[in-house]
């Protein structure tokens, strides 16, 4: 009996050194991961401030207590503010969706007259359709040449997409209802603002942190096929919504109304501006006064940059939901929930304008656009959605069954 209770003694005594082998070699191995990562993001740190006192130390200042420069609408990166300069306002699919109700859809198919209906879709085919010419790539349009203007990089290398976009007609908002700010004035200058701004896009993928990578590839709807296109992602976002907060057909048309008319114009605003504009994007910039061998972290769209489409549309967007929906609406986008092709993990926000801001900063952690061009697109679709907002509607009830009119 003792030599049994001696040989289980020994064998515990065994199990738990190994036990305790076992936890210091994982405590040694998670130890050894974390150095390594702190020592690659100050190997980055170092490189690029090392770049930057290269380049011009007279223009390097401190930290500020307070941390992100002040007058920016988009948050600012920890990686950026190390580069505090002249300019302040620098960055420091077959998707699935939520299906909506199918009462909802056939109240809308048995609601009215079908005549009345159809007349009323062809009158408004015949109103928007404009002078818009091709709506996809367009090989003979004569993209404008001289330094710091967009073009092709390179002959493989797709032709301009919708480039007469901007002609096509508007519905609510006019072209004096677009008040957008040029970019800033172009230089290759190190000391210049311009600079700056591509250098923040720079800097930010030395390395790109991982919780951007999601943010960047969660938004970036750029794939046909595989993504939601820009624009539809909020009709995505607003089915979502409206799932979640039940409020009616009523609420659900005007949500739907209101949503495609401010897109329409967003569209046609931003693309307009983009053409006019012709700003070249960050890539070839930096490759030409950076680091010749620097990449996005997906390659740039088929079309000049300012102001960015993708921040257009969150703005747009946002303050139609916001206005019909509320503030500090919070919402999970399961929009791509389950794509295994990119970070399409579910993310999760406290109100329409905190998504808005996000898909807006997506665009620059993504590599394809300046921080100006963001929060330029993010300003004019905001003022956009904003008409579409407060845009009045007359007898909002009239096509609904007479049990749910008030």
């Amino acid at each position: 009996m003792q030599i049994r209770a001696k040989l289980a003694l020994q064998f515990i005594a065994l199990a738990a050194i190994i036990f305790a082998l076992a936890l210091l070699f994982i405590y040694a191995q998670f130890k050894k991961h974390m150095e390594n990562e702190l020592f690659t993001l100050l190997e980055s740190k170092a490189l690029m401030t090392a770049e930057m006192v290269l380049r011009h130390e007279e223009e390097l200042l401190p930290i500020t207590d307070s941390g992100a420069p002040s007058g920016s609408i988009l948050p600012h990166e920890e990686n950026t503010l190390i580069f505090d300069a002249r300019n302040r306002c620098v960055f420091a699919l077959v998707p699935s969706g939520i299906e909506i109700q199918e009462k909802w859809l056939s109240q809308i198919r048995n609601t009215g007259s079908s005549k009345w209906q159809n007349g009323v879709g062809q009158r408004f085919g015949a109103m928007v359709k404009g002078p818009s010419g091709k709506v996809s790539f367009d090989r003979e349009y004569v993209v404008a040449e001289g330094l710091g203007q967009w073009r092709p990089p390179g002959d493989d290398f797709m032709p301009p997409l919708l480039p007469r976009w901007g002609k096509a007609r508007t519905l609510i908002a006019h072209r004096e209802d677009s008040d957008l700010e040029p970019p800033v004035d172009f230089s290759e200058t190190p000391h210049s603002p311009f600079f700056a701004q591509a250098f923040e896009v720079y800097s930010l993928s030395l390395p790109l942190k991982d919780e951007n990578r999601w943010i960047a590839e969660f938004w970036s709807d750029d794939i046909p096929g595989v993504t939601f296109s820009t624009a539809s992602r909020w009709i995505s976002i607003a089915n979502q919504a409206l799932e979640k907060k039940h409020p009616g057909l009523a609420v659900a048309l005007e949500t739907w109304l209101k949503l495609g008319l401010a897109l329409n114009d967003a569209a046609v605003h931003i693309w307009d501006a983009k053409y006019q504009i012709n700003l070249e994007r960050p890539d070839t910039y930096i490759r030409r006064n950076i680091n010749p061998d620097w990449n996005p972290l997906h390659h740039s769209p088929s079309f000049p940059g300012y102001p960015s489409g993708h921040a257009g549309f969150a703005g747009a967007a946002a303050a139609v939901l916001t206005h019909i929906l509320g503030d500090n609406f919070s919402l999970t986008d399961r929009s791509h929930q389950g794509r295994k092709e990119f970070m399409s993990k579910p993310r999760s926000y406290r109100s329409f304008d905190e998504m808005a801001e996000e898909n807006a900063l997506s665009r620059l952690l993504m590599g394809v656009h300046f921080r100006m061009d963001c929060e330029a697109g993010l300003k004019l679709g905001y003022a956009i959605g904003g008409k579409a907002a407060q845009l009045p509607l007359r007898c909002k009830t009239a096509a609904l069954p007479p049990n749910e009119q008030t």
